[in-house]
């Protein structure tokens, strides 16, 4: 069993589309709008961040979406303040400046913006923009994964897990990454998979832990996959299957994890020559059955 701790935190930042406005053709703003945002309604200014922002309606300008993006921040916009962090981070229509994002960053998650807590508490886990303090960075975490944020819910496991900003507790660890993994997130899903084989918070389970490794499995989670193999290699919470679990293993090893090319060479002992075919060719044909599910 391995767990996929190989990274402390989980996060990433696009700056793009928040909220969706369709496609279109590039053109003059509407006279209304601009009225509006010129006015000083803090809508209509953000909207105009987001059509600049995409390229929705006008010509796409970074440094023009920034403008308008800034004037309804200013006014107390969540979604453009946090729109303006991201901004800050990517250098896209304005100069990077980790210290200015954490500053939008904050005054959206103070009004209870879940993505921009999250932004938050990642910026304190890594020390982007802010001094790091992992105890501050599982605040924002948590008031993010209270919302139902999975990422955050995801890093709160993880916070417990390794015992960073927050008392070591492996319950608490298998509550947040359930929560995550039944929103779908793969990595949840592996970690609670190896909690359960394990009984690491959880009451060992057998069944339950090769339930949680498919569902990561499936959405080509590389060490789920390797786990999902040695379960199926050993016969644990499923009836052993030597073809199955060659065929896992090599998915996993097909994503570069060198663990699992030497899992293979184990199974190869176990396996006639007919066997070892007919997973290679389960595996070659697996990405294409993704595909059609």
């Amino acid at each position: 069993m391995r767990v996929s701790l190989r990274s402390l935190l989980v996060g990433c930042i696009a700056f793009g589309l928040v909220l969706g406005v369709g496609s279109g053709a590039w053109g003059q703003v509407d006279p209304e709008l601009l009225r509006d945002a010129e006015s000083g309604n803090a809508e209509a200014q953000n909207l105009l961040g987001v059509m600049y922002d995409t390229g929705e309606g006008v010509a796409e300008d970074d440094a023009e979406a920034v403008k308008w993006y800034r004037k309804a921040a200013e006014q107390g916009h969540e979604d453009a303040q946090f729109i303006l962090g991201v901004a800050y981070v990517t250098g896209e229509g304005v100069a990077e400046n980790d210290a200015e994002a954490a500053k939008w960053f904050r005054k959206a998650a103070e009004q209870g913006h879940a993505e921009a807590q999250y932004t938050l508490g990642l910026a304190y886990a890594l020390g982007k923009g802010v001094a790091e303090n992992d105890a501050e960075g599982v605040e924002w975490f948590r008031k993010s994964a209270e919302q139902g944020h999975a990422t955050s819910q995801f890093n709160l496991g993880l916070a417990y897990a390794d015992g960073r900003g927050v008392s070591e507790n492996d319950v608490e660890a298998a509550k947040w990454w359930r929560k995550a993994a039944e929103q779908g997130l793969a990595g949840a899903q592996s970690n609670l998979g190896a909690m359960y084989e394990t009984g690491q918070g959880v009451a060992e389970d057998d069944v339950e832990a090769v339930k949680w490794y498919r569902k990561a499995a499936e959405q080509g989670h590389a060490t789920a996959q390797y786990n999902l193999g040695v379960m199926h290699a050993n016969g644990r919470g499923v009836v052993q299957n030597y073809v199955l679990a060659y065929m896992w293993i090599n998915l996993s090893r097909m994503q570069g994890d060198e663990d699992a090319r030497k899992g293979m060479e184990m199974l190869v002992d176990r396996m006639t020559k007919e066997q070892i075919a007919e997973a290679q060719k389960m595996a070659r044909e697996w990405p294409a059955h993704r595909a059609n599910e």
